[in-house]
């Protein structure tokens, strides 16, 4: 196989560098700028940026674990609110009844007969 001389990308006559294309888009492939990136993209749409975690480059993927964060508040206490029906309703205990009242003294007008 014969090995190309100039640049695969279209309309380009330049020389080869590395991976069959010219200096200049040899370098813009290495930066991620071209269609066929050395690196997987993020897969946000229009996003040229490498992949770093669930296929979402260093900043989509932030902002997609602030929204996951968010949403597993929300079901925690949808989560909560529904133990809460399932729990019945605790009812108060009845307070004790008060203790039985001590004898009333004697008025203080009347005194006791003298033996």
């Amino acid at each position: 196989m014969a090995e190309a001389t100039t640049c695969r990308k279209e309309k380009c006559k330049r020389p080869v560098r590395a991976k069959r294309y010219c200096d200049l888009h040899y370098r813009a492939w290495r930066r991620g700028e071209l269609p066929k990136a050395r690196h997987k993209n993020c897969k946000s749409e229009g996003c040229r940026k490498p992949m770093i975690r669930q296929g979402y480059c260093e900043a989509h993927f932030d902002a997609w674990k602030a929204s996951r964060k968010h949403v597993v508040r929300v079901l925690e206490s949808k989560k909560k609110a529904e133990e809460a029906k399932q729990k019945p309703a605790e009812v108060p205990a009845p307070a004790p009844a008060p203790a039985a009242a001590a004898p009333a003294a004697p008025p203080e007008d009347e005194t006791p007969p003298a033996a």
